[in-house]
């Protein structure tokens, strides 16, 4: 959902929106609204939003409205837009059957399984073998169509997608500097790469934070990986990221999948416990960049082979499981750490005062300031 925002849509088709809306990501004229306000759209069938936009699939075609920064809107340009304006790039027949969206980032997945994306992309949120932003949607290079997929990201320091195909496997690009795309390194990647997904297990559903991806397995066992603030999700107090798992309580070398291989080396899970507060962008984060071509797998190749590990931790960030409880399988959203690193990477908006009278509110351009001082001054930590 937007910052300090929230959408609805209606038995009838009619979506609402409701919260501070201070670069008119609910696509209406008002700062804030205390009561859901009647959205300029009809036969609206998905919404989604986040940081300061939301998308729309109204009547088979995809819009978008709110801060255009870095392309988010996906309509040519990165205007802001306080109107619904038609996203252009997108397959003409085909169906847009989900919507997802990160920080100045969204995506549509279509009915042939195909998934394409757009806006922010420094660390290769994209997945299209650049690290340029997009006013335009990309499509994704991925190996299978796509069956499930779910954009995470909370601010300038992190976004990545994580994504389960056809065939079962499950893929992953972008920020990587706490581990979150599962894949032993903490190396972004600006291509598709393999969750490693231990052996036996199989993946249901997917989604990401800002600092973390989780999963739910077809034993309805929930998973997860990347940053772990201490009390987060996982009995480790240490603050450090999460090393793998391995059936039977033992830490060891990641599961290979077909067509990429990994060194095998074991360590202790309690040993050499790591501070994970990376600098935005800084020393321990790297992206590997591929020449261009139709060699996806040789490009996954070369990610394993150039990806960092810090020091005395050859591997970090694959899934383990979350022990205590059963979960539910048919998690769509954000399991309920999404309001934690809200209040970590993006504190609430003094803005949003709705009970205030109108001079107590602040302008639109001291809204949006405000919230864009806040994310810069925020240290590059969480999830």
């Amino acid at each position: 959902m937007p910052f300090d925002g929230a959408l609805a849509i209606d038995s009838r088709g009619h979506a609402w929106g409701w919260g501070l809306n201070a670069s008119n990501d609910l696509c209406l004229p008002d700062l804030a609204y205390p009561r859901p306000q009647q959205i300029p759209l009809t036969g609206v069938t998905m919404a989604t939003g986040a940081r300061t936009h939301s998308l729309f699939d109204s009547r088979g075609t995809v819009y978008a409205c709110g801060s255009g920064e870095d392309g988010a809107l996906g309509d040519g340009s990165t205007a802001n837009s306080p109107a619904p304006v038609a996203v252009t790039g997108l397959p003409s027949r085909l169906k847009v059957t989900a919507l997802t969206s990160s920080w100045e980032g969204s995506g549509a997945l279509l009915s042939n399984g195909t998934y394409y994306d757009w806006g922010y992309n420094p660390a290769g949120q994209l997945g299209n073998d650049s690290t340029a932003s997009s006013d335009m949607p990309v499509r994704a290079e991925l190996p299978a169509a796509v069956r499930q997929v779910f954009q995470g990201g909370s601010g300038p320091a992190n976004g990545q997608t994580i994504a389960i195909l056809a065939n079962g496997s499950v893929w992953t690009w972008g920020a990587n500097n706490n581990g979150q795309l599962g894949d032993g390194t903490t190396a972004s990647s600006d291509v598709p790469v393999p969750v490693h997904v231990p052996a036996g297990v199989r993946f249901v559903k997917v989604n990401s934070g800002g600092y973390a991806s989780y999963a739910i397995d077809g034993s309805g066992r929930l998973w997860a990986w990347g940053g772990n603030k201490p009390g987060e999700c996982l009995p480790d107090l240490t603050g450090r990221v999460i090393d793998e798992h391995v059936p039977g309580g033992r830490v060891g070398p990641p599961p290979a999948q077909p067509g990429v291989q990994h060194q095998a080396q074991q360590h202790s899970a309690r040993e050499n416990p790591v501070d994970h507060r990376d600098p935005a962008l800084g020393p321990q984060h790297q992206i590997i960049q591929r020449p261009a071509g139709p060699d996806l797998a040789r490009r996954q190749r070369e990610h394993h082979r150039g990806g960092h590990r810090r020091p005395g931790h050859p591997q970090h960030g694959v899934p383990r499981v979350i022990p205590g409880r059963q979960h539910h399988r048919g998690l769509h959203q954000k399991v309920d750490t999404q309001h934690r690193e809200r209040e970590a990477d993006q504190p609430q908006s003094p803005a949003l005062a709705l009970s205030a009278g109108p001079g107590q509110l602040p302008d639109h351009h001291r809204g949006r300031a405000d919230l864009d001082q806040r994310i810069q001054a925020e240290p590059s930590q969480g999830h």
